[in-house]
């Protein structure tokens, strides 16, 4: 199973249109590869695939809503994810080689 049929198996996922999902795959895979120190041309590992679904489905959810973490108001107090989930940052570390 490739990548866009396991996010389209997630609930809220399958109203997307495919190009738009191959879009935000592309961009994910990017992002992994460039935090990673990996290679374009190095093929997608397991661990990688997943970081990129996660990373895809995170993005998914803040759609309209971008980082908001937290809403008040009544205070007007607004709080914004600045920094990727602890398990996914994790992940990304054990595929992740260092600068020469």
């Amino acid at each position: 199973m490739n990548i866009l049929e396991s996010i389209k198996l997630r609930p809220h996922t399958q109203h997307f249109d495919d190009a738009l999902l191959e879009d935000m795959i592309a961009d994910a895979t990017t992002e992994v590869r460039l935090y990673c120190n990996l290679p374009e041309d190095e093929p997608v590992s397991p661990t990688m695939a997943l970081c990129v679904k996660d990373l895809v489905i995170l993005r998914i959810s803040k759609m309209g809503a971008e980082a908001l973490v937290a809403e008040s108001h009544a205070g007007e107090s607004q709080s914004y994810l600045t920094d990727l989930p602890k398990e996914l940052r994790m992940r990304l570390n054990r595929i992740r080689r260092l600068p020469r």
